[in-house]
């Protein structure tokens, strides 16, 4: 007799060991991968394990196997499950020992006793299930198969990961603060590991990326803005920026798809039309290897009427299908606006139309939004169904010149905003929830919630958002499991702009911003974890000085300090000849470097100083404000940044900052011969910083200070850089101490 064995398939058999790391073997999950998944993604995997008896699912709101109770029922809570029951693993059960103990939770079935492998519980009281019914319970079982139809699983509220500690026990200095380590979870066989940054240096500034998509030929970005005469493509390798144009004239979209086919770009935007004055849909053209234009946008919706709203478009989309492209928009079909349409059209990669219009949808206003994807054979679009609560699927293949309703819905509390091609099937993002469908649309797992970006990394799925910090997790398959958490960047004001690869999974590419530039950097599967946000200080025992490489008269280092934690977050050296400087000329020296890097600060407000061989120059924020911290024995800029009201500002100087790896801490205090503590304070109910004087304490036992004070004399100078003021954020915090040696006395 087979039972309800609540276990995850582990077995991957398309993986390369040789690339990814070792498998999780029992030695593996005893360790960081043992603990218990989270709670959305194990109550997820748990309805679709219960619902693997028969392969079919009730659909009412009480699924368990005994109407007369709520035994077996989804649950969150005990409340939810009455008397007598818990709720454990997401239903509504008790814990056992043996059989004998679960003849109280049904008298329709025989319960039994079973152990529940990735539950906190050792044993639950489960239905059985028999025959032809039952669904394989092995260790290596998968959930049930999609031939038994649509699957949905009720959906779990994610508990979010816990932000990083700072310094560790190891570093040398006080930790105010201190944060548990985000909960490892048993999950897929690897974990998301991004190769080094490479920063998009457009080498003509102006204009944004604010649309990416994946090619053969690397990362592709396509920008329209205000400064530009046309759209600027680019080409993004492994080293960052690779190839750029800008191409044709008179673009002005409000919104901007694109697709990719062999090496053509397609180039899909929504803008007014200048006879009409109504929104159309066109397309653009384009090779991305070498970057060369083909078709200047061309509308391709219906001729808009210049005194109605009839065949004004809503929306604009494209996806490549065959070889060319599926173009699909959305419009008022009356001159009432009460009738709306969703049409498309198949082209080929010159742009000439294939076959007759396809009819997508046609009705009121509930048609819409839509979303679409394809895997390059054939598209599935999503729809707003008339309900309000449901988004239908159709498919349209390269052969067809029509589109096939699927007999699939999706039911979710969100537009469906995303959806992407990935291991035969497709990846819908509904609102906060991902869904699975096969190649023909059919719904085969979901909702599990997950993060804003998703994509396909080798078997599995790769996710990234932003929690404290820019993080990624990897899912399998079966959306079952998910991979520990590991951190993208040590920034907390970084944001992820696209994720996106190749449908197999083999490439997959991250464009992010990290202290307002973008940066782009690889995933691949791995068996290493980085820790979320900076690091602390590790100790080196004995400490060997870092060289900074300043042979001036007179030398500064910065290190740069997470506020909340103290993390190392990277540091600099500059240095100049002996050039005594008094008030006027260091306030000098700080408005040039305010209008240099910002046209909305000019002049600082208020000078002190100098302590500790620097002058302190502030301009205060109504808006925008700026600080810079100006050497009394050269005249040089050490540092100076923005300060946004209610914002996030960015440090302007040092251009570059040294990696954070570079910095180690020892038992030694260095005494500096004078210090000033810039501490302006930027606590919130509940939250307290580090001081300024903790802050110093770490940067006195680096390598850093260490090779300092082998030249002499120093003094140390420590401030609390605030790049959001007025509703200050204690998070957006840093510290930077900067040592100053006067080599020529």
């Amino acid at each position: 007799m087979n039972t309800y064995i609540l276990q995850a398939n582990r077995t991957n058999p398309r993986r390369r060991p040789s690339e990814t790391g070792p498998v999780f073997t029992p030695e593996h999950r005893s360790g960081r991968g043992s603990t218990e998944w989270p709670r959305a993604i194990l109550g997820a995997f748990i309805a679709l394990s219960l619902m693997a008896c028969g392969g079919k699912r009730d659909d009412s709101e009480r699924a368990g196997p005994d109407s007369s109770s709520h035994w077996l029922s989804r649950c969150q809570t005990d409340e939810e499950c009455g008397d007598g029951l818990s709720c454990l693993c997401n239903r509504c059960t008790i814990t056992c020992d043996d059989a004998s103990e679960c003849t109280s939770v049904s008298d329709a079935v025989s319960p039994v006793c079973e152990v529940v492998d990735g539950c906190n519980a050792s044993s639950l009281c489960l239905a059985p299930c028999t025959g032809d019914e039952c669904t394989d319970a092995s260790p290596t079982a998968t959930p049930a198969s999609p031939d038994a139809g649509p699957t949905t699983v009720e959906p779990t509220t994610p508990t979010p990961s816990s932000p990083q500690p700072g310094p560790d026990a190891s570093a040398p200095s006080p930790t105010p603060t201190s944060t548990p380590t985000p909960t490892p979870t048993s999950g897929p066989e690897c974990t998301p590991r991004l190769s080094p940054p490479a920063p998009l240096d457009d080498p003509e500034p102006g204009g944004t990326y604010p649309t990416f998509t994946w090619s053969d030929a690397g990362v592709i970005g396509v920008s329209a803005a205000a400064n530009r005469d046309g759209y600027r493509v680019i080409r993004l390798g492994d080293d960052g920026f690779d190839e750029g144009a800008t191409l044709w004239t008179d673009v002005q979209p409000s919104e901007v798809k694109l697709a990719i086919n062999a090496s053509t770009l397609a180039i899909v935007e929504q803008a007014n039309e200048a006879s009409s004055g109504r929104a159309v849909c066109r397309l653009a053209l384009a090779t991305v290897d070498p970057i060369a234009p083909v078709m200047a946008p061309t509308r391709f919706s219906n001729t808009p009427t210049p005194d109605t709203v009839a065949n004004e478009v809503l929306w604009c989309g494209v996806a490549p299908l065959g070889d060319g492209f599926l173009l699909v928009w959305q419009q008022f079909a009356d001159s009432s606006g009460d009738l709306q349409q969703l049409l498309g059209q198949r082209i080929d990669a010159q742009g000439n139309e294939v076959g007759a219009p396809i009819v997508v949808a046609e009705g009121d206003k509930s048609i819409g939004p839509t979303a679409m994807a394809s895997d390059g054979t054939q598209t599935l679009l999503a729809l707003l169904s008339r309900g309000g609560d449901e988004r239908s699927l159709t498919v349209i293949d390269e052969s067809s010149e029509r589109s096939v309703p699927i007999d699939a819905r999706i039911t979710a509390s969100g537009a469906i905003n995303a959806m992407s091609a990935a291991h035969g099937g497709f990846v819908v993002h509904s609102g906060e929830d991902l869904w699975l469908t096969d190649a023909s649309g059919v719904v085969v797992a979901g909702p599990v919630p997950t993060a804003r970006f998703v994509t396909s990394l080798e078997d599995g799925y790769v996710t990234v958002d932003k929690e404290e910090f820019l993080v990624a997790r990897t899912l399998d398959a079966s959306f079952a499991q998910s991979s520990e958490v590991t951190g993208v960047s040590v920034d907390r004001s970084a944001s992820a702009v696209a994720l996106i690869g190749s449908t197999d999974g083999d490439d997959v590419s991250l464009v992010y911003t990290e202290e307002g530039a973008l940066q782009v950097a690889s995933i691949t599967c791995g068996d290493e974890i980085t820790p979320l946000g900076p690091a602390a200080c590790p100790l080196q025992d004995p400490l060997i000085p870092l060289d900074d490489g300043c042979t001036d008269d007179v030398c500064y280092v910065v290190l740069r300090l997470d506020g909340p934690t103290l993390g190392v977050k990277g540091w600099a050296a500059t240095g100049a000849p002996l050039t005594p400087t008094d008030s006027e000329q260091a306030r000098a020296r700080a408005a040039a470097a305010f209008s240099m890097n910002s046209e909305y600060v000019t002049e600082p407000s208020e000078l002190t100083g100098p302590d500790a061989g620097l002058y302190y120059a502030y301009a205060s924020p109504s808006d925008f404000g700026a600080f810079a911290l100006v050497g009394a024995d050269t005249g040089l800029v050490v540092t100076a940044g923005d300060i946004v009201w209610s914002g996030s500002g960015n440090l302007w100087l040092p251009t570059a900052w040294n990696p954070a790896a570079d910095v180690s801490c020892g038992n030694t205090t260095f005494d500096p011969e004078t210090v000033h503590l810039g501490d302006t304070g930027c606590d919130q109910e509940g939250t307290t910083l580090p001081s300024a004087q903790d802050a110093l304490n770490v940067a006195l036992q680096t390598n850093l200070a260490a090779n300092v004070a082998s030249r002499g004399a120093f003094s140390a100078y420590s401030y609390l850089y605030t790049p959001s003021v007025g509703a200050c954020s204690p998070q957006l915090t840093e510290y930077l101490v900067v040592l100053t040696n006067r080599t020529t006395r």
